[in-house]
């Protein structure tokens, strides 16, 4: 059994004029789900696994 593990990445970065921008993903190089091994209905283990696959996102806050 091969051991994959998916990259999680979050950096925020905060500037004078109150404004904070956060840029991340889940699963940013879009791994592949690892096998069921422990048997189940579902095609993966659902411990191991968040069967959204990649999630990138952008988030700004501005703080008057």
């Amino acid at each position: 059994m091969s051991s994959l593990t998916t990259v999680d990445l979050t950096v925020t970065y905060r500037m004078d004029n109150g404004l904070r921008m956060r840029v991340g993903g889940r699963n940013i190089f879009d791994r592949a789900a690892p096998a069921n091994v422990y048997g189940g209905n579902l095609p993966y283990d659902p411990t191991r696994w968040d069967a959204r696959g990649q999630e990138l996102f952008l988030d700004l806050n501005w703080e008057m």
